[in-house]
């Protein structure tokens, strides 16, 4: 997942388990490739299911780069046939979206009519969301993949 180490210092349990896996992995002098992906977009239907507080989602007010699942697949196998890193690589969609903008057209992809309002403190209900969909509140350097050799660094 794309920024784990910040994730690992704001959200805690997972991501700290994420962090030291990639750590321990990345000082065991083993050849390794270690790939990030931003969220999937088959994931934004969740997200936005578990941000509802009645007829309203209150939506992370942040910009992200989804993934179709099937594009991280792709992404995971190019690099694990290819030779090793000794590093990370990220991969995010092409396309920087507002999350609350995706999370409305995914509700009228339903036909469903509730509303969805940004929230700027960025409190989306999902467990894990602000953290599973890297958030961002300016887009990536690098629209679809940046390699690089150490931990995540903010951009």
């Amino acid at each position: 997942m794309v920024g784990t180490d910040r994730l690992a210092r704001a959200e805690g349990g997972y991501f700290i388990a994420k962090h030291e896996q990639e750590r321990l992995i990345s000082a065991s002098g083993r050849p390794y490739s270690l790939v990030h992906a931003t969220q999937f977009f088959e994931f934004v239907r969740s997200i936005t299911d578990h941000a509802m507080r009645g007829r309203v989602a209150h939506i992370a007010d942040v910009l992200v780069q989804p993934m179709a699942a099937d594009d991280v697949a792709d992404a995971v196998v190019r690099t694990a046939l290819a030779d090793p890193l000794h590093g990370m690589i990220e991969f995010g969609g092409p396309e920087v979206f507002s999350l609350a903008a995706v999370a409305a057209m995914d509700l009228r992809s339903r036909q469903d009519e509730r509303e969805v309002v940004p929230d700027p403190w960025g409190h989306t209900s999902a467990p894990g969301s602000a953290a599973a969909i890297c958030c961002r509140r300016r887009p990536p350097r690098s629209p679809r993949r940046a390699i690089t050799t150490g931990a995540c660094e903010s951009r």
